[in-house]
């Protein structure tokens, strides 16, 4: 899809999320798949972020998924401002505001050590 039509965001989303997803697996169940029969492929994980990030700069519905994939990263900081500013455009949605508590719980373990 992302080469009949480059600007179709929706398709950075979903194989920049698969990338992601797939370069975070430990390395056993990357074999495990190999062995059953899927193909994993062993992409850098800042490689596979860069199709979400991507995604999140046009406006779409990317920056609603981009602050869990921040907060692994270690990126916790920009994490917080994007969950702040949706919970400003959607006050009522209790799954920003648990992001914005785990990012404050994030920020306060790495403040501790």
């Amino acid at each position: 899809m992302l080469q009949l039509s480059p600007a179709f965001t929706d398709a950075n989303l979903i194989v920049g999320t698969h990338d992601y997803v797939m370069a975070s697996l430990p390395w056993a169940v990357k074999t495990a798949a190999a062995v059953i029969g899927f193909t994993v492929t062993a992409s850098e994980e800042s490689k596979s972020f860069a199709l979400p990030s991507t995604a999140s700069a046009r406006p779409v519905s990317m920056p609603r998924f981009s602050g869990p994939f921040l907060r692994r990263e270690g990126h916790t900081e920009e994490a917080l401002r994007l969950v702040r500013d949706l919970l400003h455009q959607f006050p009522r949605n209790v799954i920003f505001a648990m992001q914005e508590e785990t990012c404050y719980a994030q920020l306060t373990a790495t403040k501790k050590h």
